[in-house]
């Protein structure tokens, strides 16, 4: 972890850069949540689908603040005797984490897949793998596992929004370089990389991270199709999972 604790008003804050850069990242994500709630024209408000699926990266976004705030707690008691309290932020962190990139495939699977028994499929396999992570991050607390159970759910959304980018959706281009970041970030924690004892590599894969969901707010804010026909094609709502 970065620098030394800091006393804040009588209280050991231990890891202070992560706790800043965590809470930065919380507030980011909140309020491009809200924007991204109350940013629809008239002429959306009208596509049921297309509100279902920004709706889905409303609750990624909000997902992403909770783990953040939560990993502000953490990484403030690492190291500390707060035992309890230390293990409940870290599952409450671990676990917003893993259910922000379930909302993330959610997102693009019922998108680019449409309604048919694949995308059902997915879908239930996405919720079933959503149910198992949670036991699992209770038993293994290491964000390894986290990062693990993410690439598995992001990296297909990545390679769909590339596709759909390709075909000429604007949305999905946005989409695309905002999980290209979220993969960087990876490497960046992973490697350990760090630009000095004031930003260690969990402190460069929390400003990524602020990167990286701009981008993804920005694509969730567009219409995620190529043209306006493609979107007439889904005036009725998806199924609710």
């Amino acid at each position: 972890m970065s620098v030394t604790a800091w006393v804040v008003a009588g209280v050991m804050v231990r890891s202070p850069v992560a706790v800043v850069t965590n809470l930065f990242l919380a507030l980011e994500c909140a309020w491009l949540a809200s924007r991204l709630a109350s940013g629809s024209t008239a002429a959306i408000r009208r596509r049921a689908a297309v509100l279902h699926w920004r709706g889905r990266w409303r609750s990624f976004l909000a997902w992403t603040a909770l783990g953040a705030a939560a990993g502000a707690l953490k990484h403030g008691l690492s190291g500390g005797s707060e035992g309890a309290l230390l293990e409940g932020a870290r599952f409450a962190s671990n676990a917003a984490t893993g259910l922000a990139a379930v909302s993330a495939a959610l997102a693009t699977v019922e998108v680019r897949c449409g309604d048919g028994r694949l995308a059902m499929g997915l879908r239930r396999s996405l919720l079933v793998g959503a149910t198992g992570f949670l036991p699992l991050t209770l038993a293994d607390p290491r964000f390894h596992v986290v990062l693990a159970a993410s690439s598995l759910c992001l990296t297909p959304v990545l390679v769909a929004e590339l596709v759909a980018w390709l075909r000429g959706s604007a949305a999905a281009g946005w989409l695309a370089g905002g999980l290209a970041v979220f993969t960087l970030t990876g490497a960046a924690y992973l490697l350990r990389l760090s630009a000095g004892p004031w930003l260690d590599h969990v402190d460069l894969a929390h400003l990524l991270v602020m990167v990286g969901v701009a981008l993804v707010w920005r694509g969730a804010s567009l219409e995620p199709y190529p043209t306006a026909s493609a979107g007439d094609a889904l005036e009725v709502p998806c199924p609710s999972t």
